[in-house]
């Protein structure tokens, strides 16, 4: 498996479906009790349509997605909307402060444009040494020095070392596709259409 870089963003998707992944466990009993427990961690999977394509804006992505060979081989992919962050990100270059062990879920970062809002809740993250991308749970707003606490979803799945550098706006997700075969539509019109299926690498 090898990783392709960028997932080209032209021509851009016309609407993605997005979805948030969580395994729960659940037993219920003869009381009709239930008990409920998380599996593993949440993920990300997505669907993205294309717009009617003319032979000359499809053929690049149809070679990239023949490169991926399936859900084997990986890339990068900026979400439309999805991917940008509604906070004032500008000025700011937010990297960990201290470090964090996996399973914590309020991160210190520091590096913020002073003293303003640099997310909210439904933001996404990404930290350096790991692809996962996380959700902020809460709204940020960095202090007089430029530092803050951010609550994210699901917990940490690895650590994080001092002065990781934080992505906090355009956040790519690394992923495969999500099933072998890949269907493309030509009409009579020569007009290709074609949708992706995505799911997130852990």
């Amino acid at each position: 498996m090898a990783n392709l870089g960028n997932y080209p963003s032209t021509p851009a998707f016309s609407g993605v479906n997005f979805k948030i992944e969580t395994t729960t466990q659940q037993t219920t009993s003869l009381s009709q009790k239930r008990y409920r427990n998380s599996i593993g961690t949440t993920f990300f999977t997505a669907t993205a349509q294309y717009p009617p394509m003319t032979k000359a804006e499809f053929r690049p992505v149809m070679a990239f997605i023949a490169q991926c060979q399936g859900p084997l081989n990986e890339f990068d992919i900026v979400l439309p909307d999805i991917s940008e962050n509604q906070g004032d990100t500008a000025g700011s270059t937010a990297e960990v402060n201290g470090t964090h062990s996996a399973t914590e879920s309020t991160i210190a970062v520091d590096g913020l444009a002073f003293s303003t809002t640099v997310l909210k809740a439904g933001d996404l993250i990404r930290f350096t040494n790991h692809t996962k991308v996380y959700m902020v749970t809460a709204d940020v707003t960095s202090s007089g020095t430029g530092t803050a606490n951010i609550n994210i979803t699901p917990s940490l799945i690895e650590g994080l070392s001092n002065n990781e550098a934080v992505t906090i706006n355009n956040v790519p997700f690394r992923m495969t596709l999500a099933n072998d075969g890949q269907e493309i539509s030509v009409g009579t019109t020569e007009f290709y259409q074609y949708e992706i299926d995505l799911i997130e690498v852990l």
